[in-house]
């Protein structure tokens, strides 16, 4: 193998390690919970859908599971818009 193929995995390497130190540092995977949802989205109309499909769209384009994304727009919004909105925000995290 060449250096620079080495030099490279090992840049990505490293680069990956830090992505996750700085997400268990910063607390983000355990800020979007019931508490988060009850707050900030339930009773809030269509800024509250606005902000859940903005953080649900985030969330899935940094590599979150959809699926907690999906469980909460249930919990939110019940299972019709639900289903609905957690398909919408990760199609925009798909997009992001």
């Amino acid at each position: 193998m060449n250096a620079r193929v080495i030099l490279k995995g090992l840049a990505l390497m490293l680069s990956l390690a830090l992505l996750g130190y700085l997400f268990n540092t910063s607390d983000l995977g355990n800020s979007v919970n019931e508490a988060w949802i009850d707050a900030r989205v339930r009773g809030h109309g269509i800024n509250g859908a606005l902000l859940f499909l903005l953080m649900g769209g985030i969330f899935t384009a940094i590599g979150l599971p959809r699926q907690i994304i999906a469980f909460l727009g249930g919990y939110a919004f019940s299972i019709g818009l639900g289903t609905v909105f957690g398909a919408l925000a990760a199609l925009l995290g798909c997009m992001l």
